[in-house]
């Protein structure tokens, strides 16, 4: 039996009652995922089956912490039945079960954001308007439009996503471009990542014999971080709870961080008009941070107005001040805080417990080379996305060929990659002959036809080409092992090792990108564990397209390097993580609050936010917070006067809890910080 003990009063409450509606608002650090898992495993002890009950969240990583848990917990069969995974894994489930109800082929394809890009730029073209319109802006307005559940029809009919736009898109123009590019995507039987809810809800709200069978197959809903939900994943609970009602929610309104991709912490109190039966729980007691940093986080959210109240507190002892220090330029700032982090190295703390957060990657480089100069060891995590590096693109996309010939946006990016001599002009031939012959690009490319007409050496490349899918087989694959030694070998004989060796201006361009490369067939590897484990009825080379496609969290397999390192990212990357202690640095005007919440156009929701992004900023750290801000940051080029960010004004005046630093006291190094100073250096060197 689960043991309920260990729970305190609102978190066994939760657990208990696992029927009807329920809202558990979880403050940062108050065990929601204990709560969550305890839950689940109570409802099966209780005789629920496993299929019954769904568990969304909105990471991979997230989901399989959830399992693993469960699995400790319960462990079983029926546990293994439940449903625990993203929203958008979720819906690109029951889409794959019925692909023809909502027009699409068994064995569709899901698209990157690289490819979605490529099919938006051809509708640009077709219009003419490739210099009007940017394609990621384009491509964001009609994310943006399938969060809202809105068609090309209802852009024209008026119908626009209810947002706040600086600079609101031509939405007539947008209609176009989105049914062209729907056009595309019906044309090679492919969905983006937003059509795995957007479809899936358009076909219950059309089809109540699906939605009858929802009903039927699942009963019980949990929902984690629920304040990130946008407006088609509340729609979507709305529909598949039906009125059984039998729903949990789980998350709190102070850490809604993510409004620029659809996320609205409205859905917390639109839940509430919902099921006005909804019974509200919330966990306060924080088991993460410390008395003065709950204390100044709590101060400092107090001023949003429209939220849910609550008030965390934590029983731990005694604890320092918060630091805050001001400084005249970024370089003073980023100086004191390697200083600072020597000094808490001094004090005990591994560089692997500290963390420097920041409003935007552009504040990065000062910090990296302060570290570097005090031969601080640091990891950045952010910049160029991992999908989006050429040489990982390019091979997914052989990848992706040798599973299915008939991609034609693979074999287009990767007929010429590398050099084989065949230019545009030889494409363009063998587009129209696939269309005289009714064939697939990767057809017609083997005719002797097409051959003829190309030189003895492309005749050659591409026959060469054609050999690297007859030797490989991925769907022969019976293990997750397999599926990494298959990729060793299609990547052997792709030649894109020689191609980073020829075009690679510089040693270290190369080993970068040869390290990303080569660490690829591991990572699908560990993708294809993932991928056999969600497939009850064995493993299939599109569970592992779909993994590889829906999982940017398992970028951290390849990106993340293990070992005492300080970590450096933007306050959003930091949402859900802890470290023993963080700077947060930036507390000026016009970079925490962000210059585009500012100003009398817009309006207060968006300082709001900002508001909660320094919240979840300051609770990430466990025992020691330190916040800097400098007076004069550059912009475009110049340096810029600031002021000191009005949450800075917000926090306590009570010395006790927040210490704040003269700009003289910060620069100055006391004997004793010197010494400290000195033995991590020592102590760094030690261990090279």
């Amino acid at each position: 039996m689960l043991d309920l003990d260990t729970l305190n009063a609102p978190q066994r409450e939760a657990v208990v009652q696992w029927t009807g509606p329920m809202m558990i608002l979880a403050g940062a650090g108050t065990g929601k995922t204990r709560v969550m898992t305890t839950r689940i495993a109570r409802m099966l002890q209780e005789g629920v089956r496993g299929a019954e009950i769904v568990a969304l969240t909105f990471t991979n990583k997230a989901a399989r912490e959830m399992k693993e848990r469960l699995l400790q917990l319960v462990p079983g069969e029926e546990v293994k039945k439940v449903s625990v995974s993203t929203f958008h894994s979720f819906c690109l489930r029951q889409l794959r079960s019925l692909p023809t109800k909502v027009g699409l082929k068994s064995g569709f394809k899901l698209l990157g954001t690289s490819d979605q890009l490529a099919l938006i730029m051809r509708s640009l073209e077709e219009k003419s308007w490739q210099k009007i319109y940017a394609a990621d802006q384009m491509l964001a307005a009609i994310s943006s439009c399938k969060n809202w559940l809105i068609s090309p029809d209802g852009l024209r009919s008026g119908v626009v996503p209810p947002q706040s736009y600086e600079q609101p898109p031509d939405w007539a123009a947008v209609a176009e471009i989105m049914e062209l590019y729907e056009r595309q995507l019906d044309f090679h039987q492919a969905i983006d990542f937003d059509d795995c809810i957007y479809k899936f809800v358009r076909l219950l709200q059309d089809n109540s014999t699906e939605l009858a069978r929802v009903h039927r197959k699942f009963h019980y809903f949990c929902v984690d971080e629920f304040q990130d939900t946008n407006y088609a994943q509340l729609e979507l609970l709305r529909l598949m709870v039906g009125q059984q009602q039998h729903l949990c929610v789980v998350g709190d309104d102070d850490q809604s961080i993510y409004s620029w991709r659809g996320a609205m912490v409205e859905n917390v109190f639109t839940l509430e008009q919902m099921f006005p039966a909804i019974k509200m729980i919330k966990l306060e007691q924080n088991y993460r941070c410390a008395p003065n940093i709950l204390h100044a986080s709590n101060h400092v959210i107090a001023n949003n107005v429209k939220r849910k109240s609550k008030t965390l507190w934590s029983d731990k002892g005694a604890s320092k001040p918060i630091r805050v220090a001001e400084f005249s330029t970024p370089e003073n700032e980023a100086r004191w805080v390697a200083k600072h982090i020597l000094a808490l190295s001094g004090r005990g703390y591994r560089f692997a417990d500290i963390a420097v957060l920041y409003r935007a990657n552009n504040q990065a480089s000062c910090i990296e080379m302060a570290l570097r100069e005090a031969r601080i060891p640091s990891h950045t995590v952010g910049g160029q996305s991992f999908f989006e590096r050429k040489e990982v693109k390019d091979f997914l996309a052989y990848l992706r060929l040798l599973v299915d010939p008939g991609d034609r946006l693979a074999f287009w990016r990767v007929i010429n990659t590398p050099n084989r001599g065949l230019g545009i002009a030889s494409q363009e031939k063998l587009s129209r002959l696939a269309e005289q012959l009714k064939c697939t690009p990767f057809e017609a490319g083997k005719r002797e036809a097409f051959l003829r007409q190309l030189p003895a050496a492309t005749q050659q490349n591409l026959l060469d080409f054609y050999a690297i899918f007859e030797c490989t087989h991925l769907s022969q694959a019976s293990t997750a092992a397999e599926c990494g030694y298959l990729c060793s070998q299609l990547l052997a004989r792709t030649g894109l090792r020689e191609q980073i060796k020829r075009e690679a201006k510089t040693m270290n361009a190369r080993l970068a990108r040869l390290k990303y490369l080569e660490g690829l067939p591991a990572w699908v590897e560990k993708c294809a564990e993932h991928a056999f484990t969600d497939n009850r009825k064995g493993f299939s080379p599109q569970a592992l397209f779909d993994r590889l496609t829906l999982g940017e969290d398992e970028t951290r397999m390849v990106e993340e390097e293990a070992g005492n390192h300080v970590t450096l990212m933007t306050i959003h990357a930091s949402k859900g993580l802890e470290y023993e202690a963080v700077v947060l640095t930036g507390l000026e005007e016009g970079t925490l609050p962000h210059r585009n919440s500012l100003g009398e156009c817009v309006d207060h929701s968006a300082i709001d936010e900002e508001r909660r992004l320094f919240y979840v900023a300051m609770t990430r750290a466990k025992k020691e917070l330190a916040i800097t801000c400098a007076l004069n940051r550059p912009l475009a080029g110049r340096k810029e006067r600031r002021e000191k960010s009005r949450f800075l004004l917000e926090m306590p005046e009570d010395e006790k809890i927040v210490e704040w630093v003269s700009h003289e006291e910060a620069v100055m190094e006391s004997p004793e910080a010197k010494k400290q100073s000195m033995l991590a250096k020592l102590a760094f060197l030690k261990d090279l």
